[in-house]
């Protein structure tokens, strides 16, 4: 009750609010735009707009259960989910469903996901525990090579899925190791992939 009273009073409220109208703001634009005189509910699952919704209220009781989850946990668990992630990607190159030329989809109670997009918490959390662990240095080339295939085994298996843009994204996760002293050549040689790929 303690440790719940002290989260409660550490959460920005308002920041809370501002995602909640946006959320909302969303939704309303989602149903508006398939909106037809045929329907008579706001829970039809097979509408675009209802799918939207549960996946609205799974990631609010999601964001709950992390915000409630002792941080030791996702320390502790960090690789495995790392890994569990890794495996929902080889997973869609078994038995995805293609989507518009990308075979990066699976298909779940009827509700499809694409397993890149929870990858990238994976990614997150296997790097964090990798920068945060006892004697990280950048400079040692055995961690500059864990580093890299932490992030190019998510993006190899999602290029393999012929989703090049979802790959792309997972770039971003050097950013944050130049505060760590990355080099910025790095960087320099990622944005021009980036702009060789959109030209």
């Amino acid at each position: 009750m303690i440790r719940s009273n002290k989260i409660a009073l550490s959460v920005d409220w308002g920041i809370i609010l501002i995602y909640l109208v946006l959320v909302a703001v969303g939704w309303v634009n989602i149903f508006s735009v398939g909106y037809s005189e045929e329907q008579k509910t706001f829970f039809d699952f097979s509408q675009r707009y209802g799918k939207q919704l549960v996946w609205i209220v799974m990631g609010l009781l999601v964001g709950a259960a992390v915000l409630y989850t002792d941080s030791k946990f996702f320390v502790s668990f960090a690789y495995l989910i790392y890994a569990f992630f890794i495996l929902m990607l080889v997973l869609v190159l078994l038995i995805g469903n293609e989507v518009n030329g990308a075979k990066s989809w699976l298909t779940l109670g009827g509700v499809g996901f694409q397993p890149s997009e929870f990858a990238k918490l994976g990614t997150a959390l296997a790097l964090s525990r990798l920068v945060s662990s006892y004697n990280f240095s950048i400079k040692n080339n055995v961690t500059r090579l864990k580093i890299l295939a932490l992030i190019l085994l998510p993006v190899a298996l999602i290029l393999l899925q012929h989703d090049t843009g979802s790959a792309l994204v997972y770039l971003v996760f050097l950013i944050p190791l130049f505060r760590e002293g990355l080099s910025g050549l790095i960087l320099f040689f990622c944005v021009l992939f980036v702009v060789l790929f959109i030209l």
